[in-house]
């Protein structure tokens, strides 16, 4: 991770101390305890010592200890697709906008009863995957309430009477258990994709009291949504959701305004990679 490489250069060696619970502050902490380069990962949202979240690290720089929000880096995980806000990946439930508080992705509240979300971020162009090939799928998602999203995916439909609904064959939902308290989470289908290793896992399996259609294993996925219970009470479910995964095809939401910075990013890299050709044609020359 590039921002904690340059950490690592001015603070040292990083030496990991464990897990701080920020509720309790357990271990007991201060300014005045800690050495330089000395860092915790939060498990537990709270304010005892300093306010952290979950998932959170605890750095010490020598004089006093800080605070890296995880979930605001750019950096810790590359994205393969960028979305921009549009009606086509959102078609059936409720438009992203901004995090009021800050945080990089897509965020919802449910102001009203009903009210719900469906991002969908993958096509069956991008890749062939049968359901029963599904292996990887998960989402980094911070919670303002206790309340989580579920993931769903669609398989396409068949020249046959079987097909769970107009639009698709089988429809598959992962749900997991809500946290106790809110904080930033990975939610994940099957075995840890191992990514984010300071956020605290939740687990999902399949809900067949919500699914549909007739599971064959053969059937090939659709397309995969990042989705709220559309019965739950108003106000009781606020997030933000900064990047999601299936089969490896990791997706970063991005609210429009902010696509101008992911732009330059990407026209940069392009530039690199020109360079980089460029001196590797001058090399070959040479030699």
């Amino acid at each position: 991770m590039a921002f904690l490489d340059g950490f690592a250069r001015k603070l040292g060696v990083l030496e990991y101390k464990g897990t701080w619970n920020a509720t309790t502050n357990v271990p007991a902490l201060s300014h005045a305890t800690g050495r330089k380069g000395q860092y915790y990962i939060c498990s537990t949202t709270g304010k005892a010592f300093m306010e952290c979240e979950s998932g959170d690290w605890l750095l010490h720089n020598g004089t006093e200890w800080q605070r890296l929000d995880m979930m605001d880096k750019s950096s810790i995980a590359p994205a393969n697709t960028v979305y921009e806000s549009n009606s086509q990946v959102y078609a059936n439930g409720a438009a992203p906008i901004a995090d009021p508080n800050g945080r990089e992705g897509w965020y919802f509240k449910n102001t009203t009863q009903g009210q719900k979300i469906n991002w969908y971020f993958f096509s069956y162009t991008q890749q062939t995957v049968q359901l029963g090939q599904v292996s990887s799928f998960w989402a980094v998602v911070t919670t303002y309430t206790n309340k989580l999203p579920f993931l769903s995916l669609y398989t396409l439909p068949q020249a046959d009477a079987l097909n769970g609904d107009s639009w698709y064959r089988s429809r598959r939902a992962y749900v997991g258990t809500n946290p106790a308290v809110p904080g930033t989470y990975l939610l994940h289908v099957g075995a840890d994709p191992e990514v984010f290793p300071g956020l605290q896992r939740i687990p999902l399996t399949s809900s067949p009291e919500i699914e549909r259609g007739p599971q064959g294993a053969t059937e090939v996925v659709m397309t995969v949504a990042f989705s709220t219970d559309s019965s739950a009470s108003a106000n009781t479910i606020e997030m933000v959701c900064p990047r999601v995964s299936f089969q490896g095809n990791t997706v970063s939401f991005r609210i429009q305004s902010n696509m101008h910075i992911e732009s330059a990013k990407q026209n940069v890299e392009k530039l690199e990679a020109k360079v980089l050709e460029l001196e590797r044609r001058l090399a070959a020359l040479g030699g």
